[in-house]
C-alpha cells in the first residue's frame, strides 16, 4: 500500500469502521463497563497507591520515578499478585486477575496509580483478605509509598454495584492525557 493509498486513515476510519461516536473518555468507560457487566458474579477492589516520586541510592546519587517505571512497577504487582493468588495455574496456564490500571499525576506531577482488581471466586469468602494481600504485596515493592502520609487504599465492591462511578473516576483525565491508562498491564480478555 503506498502513501497516498493510507493517507486520511487514523481514527476517523477507526471511528467509521466501528461506529463508534464520542469521547475517547466515552468510548473507554463504555467499552470497560460492558466488559465488567459480563462478569457480573466477579466481586472487585478498587486500588489506591502512592508511590515514591524518587529513591535515594546508596553513592549518593538518586532515581526518579518516571511513567515507565510506575507501569513496570504495576507490572510487577500483578506478577506477584497472581503467583500468590493462582500460583501454578498462573505459571502454566496464564491465568491471571482482571485488572485495570491506571497512572496518574497529582498537581504537582507526583504520580500514583488507581487499579480495578478482580477478587478470585476461592477468596469470595473473606474480601478483606484479598484486599490485605494486595496492599502487603505492594508494600514488598521499592516505589511503593509507605510513610504515614502515604494514600494506599483497597476497597472491595460486592458484586458489579457502584463500579461505573469508579470507573468514571480512574478514566476522568483520558481525555487530557490518553496514556494515563496502562494497556501493558491491563487484562481484561473480553477486550482483547
Amino acid at each position: 500500500m503506498d502513501r497516498t493509498a493510507t493517507k486520511g486513515i487514523g481514527m476517523n476510519w477507526y471511528n467509521e469502521a466501528y461506529e463508534i461516536e464520542g469521547s475517547l473518555y466515552e468510548v473507554w468507560v463504555e467499552h470497560i463497563h460492558d466488559t465488567l457487566h459480563s462478569y457480573k458474579n466477579t466481586d472487585w477492589c478498587d486500588v489506591t497507591l502512592s508511590l515514591k516520586p524518587y529513591i535515594f541510592q546508596e553513592w549518593g546519587d538518586y532515581e526518579r520515578l518516571s511513567h515507565d517505571e510506575a507501569s513496570k512497577f504495576i507490572k510487577e504487582l500483578l506478577k506477584r499478585l497472581n503467583i500468590k493468588v493462582y500460583g501454578k495455574a498462573y505459571r502454566r496456564h496464564g491465568k491471571k486477575l482482571l485488572c485495570i490500571p491506571v497512572i496518574e499525576a497529582n498537581k504537582m506531577g507526583r504520580l500514583h496509580i488507581h487499579m480495578f482488581l478482580s477478587i478470585p471466586d476461592y477468596m469470595q469468602y473473606d474480601l478483606d483478605e484479598f484486599c490485605v494481600l494486595v496492599l502487603d504485596t505492594a508494600k514488598e515493592l521499592r516505589w511503593c509509598e509507605s510513610d504515614k502520609h502515604a494514600q494506599n487504599l483497597v476497597r472491595h465492591h460486592k458484586g458489579i454495584q457502584d463500579v461505573d462511578g469508579w470507573i468514571s473516576y480512574i478514566l476522568k483525565d483520558i481525555e487530557r492525557k490518553p496514556d494515563i491508562l496502562d494497556v501493558t498491564n491491563m487484562h481484561l480478555p473480553a477486550l482483547a
